[in-house]
């Protein structure tokens, strides 16, 4: 499969892909009412770029209407009524004229798109589907599969490979290859699956357990790491690596694959926990009781060797807080000493996932802090350099009314790798300057 086609022609988006109701009956003339009761036409999203806009919508099928139908039993036999229509449609649509076509064949789009066709086809009882995907598991291992060095090739343009490969490329293949497994229980997938997750293990895995995007050995080709930027337009390679190495262990009941996905997955959980939003496909896959019941077993033992061995521990444990009052009893100043080579987030938070340092009183009466700029600093998971606190840090805490006896900190302490859990830390306030 060719990697995208644009949406723009004769300079207006979308112009190729939609219809209106009065287009579909000129096509279709007294087949088209039965059509239009099945389908809905969606309206295109608002232009970000200004781009002039098409009359009609994506032709799709009603959605109460369909889900009915899947309920029945029904939904194939009913889609299945409307092929000479599609075909009618697309004949028109193709009439229009083709946008420009990106021509190149990237291994993780054409293993997504395998892993779409597959999981449609027993759904809609299209074995054809079916057929497709294992076509695109057999290409991809044919034509970007490199047996001597055993790694997969990026890409492939007019019959030639090139690219090194990213994690989300081996990770989407061997997804594919699982999925193929499990739909034909051909040992051949489940052969390519393995020899998939060794290169993932090997060559994107550093010795802490995290996963890279590029090999670290090889540094990519890039003078810093590209920062995880999540799931977005598709799934992100760390998700798809930690789903694909669980379910593997889960198929070879291999407990030591499972415990790698789960320190992988320990290496970014910080990033997830601070904007679950951002990681939809990871988030989702691993609300599957089966992965996330090995995932809480995993974890817990994770932890339990963490606690063993001395890991990083909570923020609390790299943070020391004293408060004293000063001046009379006008201020309290709150000493904050901070493990060297760990950081706390300033105040403002550079991002509104972040937990900024802040002083609340739990009696008394405190008001407005000063709180003073951070030090710009960029985390090797970060996409951005953010504003933090390092070292030694002083606060000045005006008391406006009576004296407080106890104060909280929300603190969330970080360091150039992993984010700890946000803390509250409470101080008893030491009142001999008052």
């Amino acid at each position: 499969y060719f990697t995208a086609e644009n949406a723009e022609l004769d300079g207006i988006e979308g112009k190729s892909y939609v219809f209106t109701a009065e287009e579909i009956r000129a096509v279709l003339g007294e087949d088209a009412e039965s059509f239009l009761d099945w389908h809905q036409l969606a309206d295109l999203p608002e232009s970000r770029i200004d781009h002039e806009l098409p009359d009609g919508g994506a032709v799709n099928l009603a959605v109460g209407r369909a889900y009915d139908a899947f309920e029945q039993g029904g939904l194939a036999e009913s889609i299945a009524g409307f092929e000479p229509e599609y075909a009618a449609l697309l004949e028109a649509r193709q009439a229009r004229g083709l946008p420009k076509r990106d021509r190149k064949q990237v291994a993780e789009f054409n293993a997504l798109t395998g892993l779409g066709l597959l999981a449609a086809a027993q759904p809609i009882d299209r074995g054809d589907w079916q057929e497709r995907a294992q076509a695109v598991g057999d290409w991809l291992w044919a034509r970007l599969w490199d047996a001597d060095e055993q790694h997969l090739y990026r890409q492939a343009y007019e019959g030639e490979v090139s690219g090194e490969a990213f994690l989300s490329d081996h990770a989407a293949a061997g997804r594919l290859m699982l999925a193929l497994y499990g739909s034909s229980h051909d040992i051949r997938w489940l052969f390519r699956a393995q020899r998939i997750a060794a290169t993932i293990e090997r060559e994107y895995l550093d010795e802490s357990g995290r996963l890279h995007e590029r090999p670290p050995e090889s540094g990519g080709g890039l003078p810093l790491s590209p920062p995880l930027v999540g799931d977005d337009a598709s799934p992100s390679g760390h998700s798809q690596a930690v789903v694909f190495l669980l379910d593997l262990g889960a198929v070879l009941n291999d407990p030591t694959r499972q415990e790698r996905a789960v320190r992988a997955l320990a290496g970014f959980a910080a990033e997830v926990d601070a904007a679950p939003a951002d990681w939809g496909f990871l988030v989702g896959a691993l609300a599957r009781p089966s992965r996330a019941e090995v995932v809480t077993r995993e974890a817990a033992q994770l932890a339990e060797a963490t606690e063993t061995i001395g890991g990083p521990g909570e923020t609390r444990d790299h943070v020391e807080v004293e408060a004293r009052a000063a001046e009379g009893g006008e201020v309290i100043v709150v000493r904050l000493a901070i493990d060297e080579g760990f950081h706390i987030n300033a105040n403002p938070a550079s991002e509104d996932f972040l937990v900024p340092t802040r002083v609340t009183a739990l009696d008394g009466e405190i008001g407005s802090i000063d709180y003073p700029s951070g030090k710009p600093f960029r985390a090797e998971f970060a996409r951005s350099a953010i504003d933090v606190y390092e070292g030694v840090l002083e606060l000045r805490v005006p008391v406006t009314g009576e004296m407080p006896t106890r104060l909280r900190l929300d603190l969330q302490a970080c360091d150039d790798r992993v984010c700890l859990a946000p803390d509250e830390v409470e101080v008893a306030v030491d009142r001999v300057g008052e």
